[in-house]
This record gives structure tokens, C-alpha cells and sequence, in this order.
């Protein structure tokens, strides 16, 4: 788990990554400030954000909605735009099954062609999955998540690295209407209760 931070100003781009899921709740505030330190921006002259609802870790889907909404709430006049980590995962791919790790030999998944989803995101077990995908489209992983490529012998695993799928995918965000009212996507599997 881990919450990516991106800073775009003239083209430009000034990120970074925060890995430990402990402490990203704690340290999230100083590192917002590093990255717009670096931009030489101050925060209330932010006009967009960009966030992923998720699936993904819950935790981390709530704390990137939290900020964004927080950003909202101090100043009205930013656009928050959103998009399924899924969707963002697929970007640069013509057509792929992307999958993220939902513990438990789970996965959220689904399936995008130029980004349009093909099947609803799920979260689905190893053995259901295996059962209902070819082997003639690749599947797109995260680079931490590295490990998944066991239990896909034969098929094509392309590595995606998030953070620069969310810098340049930026028509595959949707303009929020309602940035209040933006809620994580939580997907639980079919053994498991609400």
C-alpha cells in the first residue's frame, strides 16, 4: 500500500511517492508541502486534483479522497477530477486485463480496451479468474506488486507504475460534479459480508 503524490505546474512535474502505509496518515501533510516547496507553489494557488477512488487499499482510496476534499472545502474554486485506479492502470495499454492484489489470493479486476471498461471492477478469487480469462491479452500489474506474476505462467504481464500512469492520463478522469459526495470504491468478494 502506498499514496502517490504529483505536483504538475507548466508542464513540469514534481513527485513523489510515500511507501510505509503506517505512516502515511501522519506524514502526508509535510510531504503535500515538500512537493509544492519544490513547484515553488503555495497550496491555495492549487486549481485541480486528480484522485483515484479505488479499489485499492481502502485506507489509502480514503486518505486521497480526505485531502482532496479538504483542499475543497478551503477553496471552493478547485476541480476535483476522479477515475478508477483500474481505469488509470490501463492507460497506454490498447487492451489488457489489469489486476490488483486484494489479498488473500484475491484480486480487484477487470477489463479495459483504450480505456473503456469491458467488465465491471470486481474483486474476484485466483481460481474464478483464471477460469475466465485468455491468455491472449496481457494483464497489467502494478511494479510493487511484482509477486502477482506467480500463478500467471503463460500469459503476458505488463508492470505499470502508477505514478506515471496518473501524471499522464489525465482525459481518463472525470470532473466531479460533487466533490463532497466522492466515496471510495470498496469491492468485497462473494464470501464476505457488508
Amino acid at each position: 500500500s502506498n499514496l502517490s503524490l504529483a505536483l504538475k505546474k507548466d508542464e513540469k512535474v514534481f513527485s513523489s511517492k510515500l511507501g510505509d502505509p503506517k505512516k502515511i496518515a501522519e506524514e502526508v501533510n509535510y510531504w503535500i508541502e515538500e512537493v509544492a516547496k519544490e513547484a515553488s507553489i503555495e497550496l491555495k494557488d492549487l486549481n485541480r486534483i486528480y484522485v483515484t477512488v479505488g479499489p485499492g487499499s481502502y485506507t489509502g482510496e480514503r486518505i486521497g479522497l480526505t485531502i482532496a476534499k479538504t483542499f475543497y472545502v478551503l477553496n471552493n474554486s478547485i476541480e476535483i477530477y476522479v477515475a478508477s485506479t483500474l481505469k488509470v492502470m490501463s492507460y497506454g495499454l490498447k487492451e489488457c486485463y489489469v489486476l490488483l492484489d486484494a489479498k488473500n489470493k484475491a484480486y480487484f479486476f477487470s477489463h479495459y480496451k483504450e480505456g473503456e471498461k469491458l467488465t465491471e471492477e470486481v474483486r474476484i478469487e485466483h481460481e474464478e479468474l483464471i477460469n475466465s480469462i485468455k491468455k491472449d491479452i496481457p494483464i497489467a500489474i502494478l511494479t510493487t506488486q511484482a509477486s502477482l506474476k506467480e500463478g500467471f505462467e503463460g500469459y503476458e504481464i505488463k508492470e505499470v507504475d502508477l505514478l506515471n500512469n496518473l501524471i499522464s492520463s489525465e482525459s481518463y478522469f472525470e470532473l466531479s460534479t460533487s466533490p463532497l459526495s466522492i466515496k471510495a470504491s470498496y469491492l468485497r468478494g462473494k464470501n464476505e459480508r457488508n
